[in-house]
């Protein structure tokens, strides 16, 4: 197994930035570049929770619902393009809630059914499309034609609802592709696909062109998980589904214990991988003497392109030096197989109180999560992702490689750049 830790601290610029520490501040969400930073932050007039959006280059922090007495907003999930702003809000005495998606200065309520209706019932946990004009989420209202929870998408440019689970079970945790296409889920509904026999929650992607639902948390072979799959996290092209699944038997290390991994599948190619390392391959001893243990995972993130998978664990084994025996977030760069804890106070040094619900951004290089480590109320913590960076050197260092190997090499002039993977160098002819 590699691993990425204090080689690249003084990459980072900054390591860590605190956005918000004075109220109870969780949920992260993270806009495509890395710009916008929206979170759910509670009021300490009551019990409420107001949504927040800061902007880094501006470094203006905004509280999108105004402190509204008595509405509990929360969930917030920026675009893409950070163009558009989704959330839930409630009444604090109320039993329903609605999901609401803000653009250009004008918010609506898109938990509605195929009439326009507002669900008479509970909505939450949205996911937006990379523009904001799809949006998934998870809602149980008898108006909505389900008493279960279930999964809808809304479109807001045709204003079409459609539901995308009637399975007998409930159905939660949507994501959603870039272009709104694909919507990942978990469900313990035994009759979405043939063959479902394991009598436990399963993820699986549905198709809303080919109107098709597949099962994904599977092995390699297609053989299904002998255990619970869920939180499910698509990329852009839907190509790739990262998942937390207690299943044995998906890859060849696939743990027996029943504690929650994280994996990712490959929808073309059909291939699954697990992305967390066993302990065993690089298990710190345990003080009391007993054998390694397989610490469970939660919260899992995945970039636009697939490549970068974020999660939380409290294992010590994935890095050197990890002894806060606490929750961190980790990295993992599936196509090097290296894997960096990001979760690093401003000096580099590892922070003393559990971190976790990591987001990407969806070019990868941002990672925005929710700490313990830098204050006494949860904060919510942003730095770079350091395999990234060390991406992007090493694209450079190529593509110089590549052009100081040409005899007689020089630079003709300053603007004259190529483009080698995304990364603009020097020409040198």
């Amino acid at each position: 197994m590699d691993t990425v830790n204090s080689v690249f601290r003084d990459q980072r610029d900054p390591h860590l930035q605190v956005l918000q520490e004075r109220s109870f501040s969780q949920a992260p969400s993270i806009s495509g570049d890395g710009r916008l930073v929206a979170w759910q932050g509670a009021r300490e007039s009551d019990s409420c929770s107001d949504v927040y959006v800061h902007d880094r280059d501006t470094h203006e922090t905004k509280c999108v619902t105004n402190h509204a007495p008595g509405l509990d907003a929360g969930e917030p999930r920026l675009s893409a393009d950070g163009k558009a702003l989704a959330f839930t809000v409630r009444p604090a005495q109320g039993m329903y809630s609605e999901v609401l998606v803000c653009r250009d200065g004008r918010c609506d309520v898109v938990s509605v059914n195929a009439k326009g209706e507002p669900a008479d019932g509970r909505c939450g946990k949205p996911a937006l499309s990379a523009d904001g004009g799809v949006v998934a989420f998870e809602a149980s209202a008898p108006n909505m034609g389900t008493f279960r929870t279930d999964v809808f998408v809304r479109d807001r440019k045709t204003g079409m609802t459609e539901r995308v689970t009637q399975g007998n079970g409930d159905s939660s945790s949507a994501a959603i592709s870039a272009d709104g296409r694909f919507v990942a889920f978990h469900s313990t509904a035994p009759d979405l696909v043939a063959g479902d026999t394991n009598i436990a929650s399963d993820v699986f992607v549905y198709d809303r062109v080919g109107r098709t639902t597949e099962r994904v948390s599977v092995a390699s072979g297609g053989k299904q998980a002998n255990g619970s799959s869920m939180q499910p996290a698509i990329s852009d092209d839907g190509r790739f589904v990262a998942f937390l699944s207690a299943a044995g038997n998906l890859t060849a290390d696939a743990d027996v214990a029943g504690t929650y991994d994280v994996f990712v599948h490959d929808r073309q190619t059909g291939e699954t991988r697990r992305v967390n390392p066993p302990a065993s391959e690089n298990a710190a001893p345990q003080p009391d003497g007993m054998p390694p243990i397989n610490w469970q995972c939660d919260h899992v993130s995945i970039s636009g392109d697939g490549r970068y998978v974020a999660f939380t664990t409290s294992a010590p084994h994935l890095v050197d030096g990890d002894t806060n025996r606490v929750g961190d977030v980790f990295v993992h760069d599936v196509q090097a197989g290296l894997t960096a804890r990001v979760s690093l106070d401003t000096d580099g040094s590892q922070l003393g109180g559990w971190s976790g619900h990591p987001e990407l951004s969806s070019d990868g290089r941002y990672v925005a999560f929710q700490t313990l480590g830098v204050s006494d109320r949860p904060a919510i913590g942003f730095v770079r992702n350091v395999l990234s960076e060390r991406l992007q050197e090493e694209l450079q260092e190529e593509a110089l490689r590549r052009i100081n190997d040409v005899p007689g090499g020089k630079v003709v002039r300053e603007n004259d750049f190529v483009d080698i993977g995304g990364v603009k160098v020097p020409v040198r002819r």
